[in-house]
């Protein structure tokens, strides 16, 4: 089983991105991906750069100082993470775009409704109107990414990592092969997103709610609610069965404790009445979604937890040091 220790080494961005880099300059051309999943909402008005600023996680003030897109994150009255989200300068001082995952759309406008009150803003879905793509480049090529309203095409740099190339905004009438063309560049076009998702991964990088849940699952009012809350685990590898308490990301009856992907949670049954300590059994597996628990000899973790039939067919997906440790997980079976 990789400790936690060489998670967090893994998850040094320096150390990943030594190790990745080299796959992603492997790409054959620059290429374009349809983000099907990814939607828009477009907030303008006197007051959008306030409003927006008390929202998020990000510096409004970024864009004063000639960003084009930040990444930012939206929290609720606790401090927990909402929503993850790209915000992009659109037309005028006081125009925006937030980007979001398709399936917090409805939750996100809702949210900014609520806190909207007297500000002069203008919340709209602009779904209609644009889509959006993602541009890979090689590290050499040159992407214009001036606004060019003339060819209805808006070019950004992802704020998170340089690898992750360009956001590319159109209008939905237009398909990939015109947009190629009006970027004048040598781009094969994809028809699905496949590929950019395993780039993401083994950039480290998450995103959406598949990635990073929103506070939505079911949580117990109070403390003395939560051990009444019970849930069946059962490993699809080993068949152990268990009862646990919690299946999430922020157990209710830990210490502030908050997991960085969702997990199946029990109360740490030798712990001292209210020290709040827990015990996380398995998760589901991110490619089948079948439960799987902690052993090494049923589960492999890297950034998510996947069981290790998954992992044996995607195998080529992960960096060198997980094939490695995968090899001897296989050999001692």
């Amino acid at each position: 089983m990789i400790s936690y220790r060489q998670v967090n080494l893994l998850l040094k961005r320096n150390v990943v991105y030594q190790l990745l880099r080299h796959s992603h300059s492997d790409l054959p051309s620059a290429r374009l991906f349809p983000l099907k999943n990814r939607k828009l909402l477009k907030i303008q008005g006197n007051d959008a750069p306030v409003f927006l600023q008390g929202l998020i996680t990000n510096d409004m003030r970024h864009f004063e100082e000639g960003s084009k897109s930040m990444y930012a994150m939206f929290l609720n009255n606790k401090g927990r993470v909402l929503y993850d989200t790209l915000i992009h300068k659109w037309e005028g001082a006081e125009s925006f775009l937030i980007e979001c995952d398709e399936e917090v759309l409805p939750m996100l406008q809702k949210h900014l409704k609520i806190f909207k009150l007297k500000r002069k803003v203008d919340i709209e879905d602009i779904n209609q109107k644009l889509r959006l793509w993602a541009l890979i480049t090689k590290s050499d090529d040159v992407i214009d990414t001036n606004i060019n309203t003339e060819s209805n095409i808006n070019v950004y740099k992802d704020p998170r990592l340089a690898d992750l190339g360009f956001r590319v905004l159109s209008t939905t009438d237009m398909d990939g092969a015109q947009i190629a063309g009006k970027l004048s560049k040598d781009i094969a076009v994809e028809n699905t997103d496949t590929e950019y998702q395993y780039l993401r991964y083994k950039l480290g990088v998450s995103e959406g709610s598949t990635d990073l849940p929103p506070v939505k699952m079911e949580e117990p009012k109070s403390k003395e609610e939560a051990v009444q809350l019970i849930y069946d685990f059962k490993c699809a590898s080993c068949n152990l069965e268990e009862k646990v308490h919690y299946k999430g990301t922020s157990p209710p009856f830990s210490r502030n404790i908050v997991l960085k992907y969702p997990g199946y949670v029990m109360k740490d049954p030798f712990s001292p009445n209210g020290k709040g300590e827990i015990l996380v059994l398995g998760a589901d597996c991110a490619i089948c979604n079948n439960a799987v628990c902690i052993s090494k000899e049923c589960s492999l973790f890297y950034l998510k937890t996947y069981c290790l039939n998954c992992a044996s067919n995607f195998v080529d997906k992960f960096p060198a040091e997980i094939r490695s440790k995968l090899a001897q997980i296989k050999n001692v079976k």
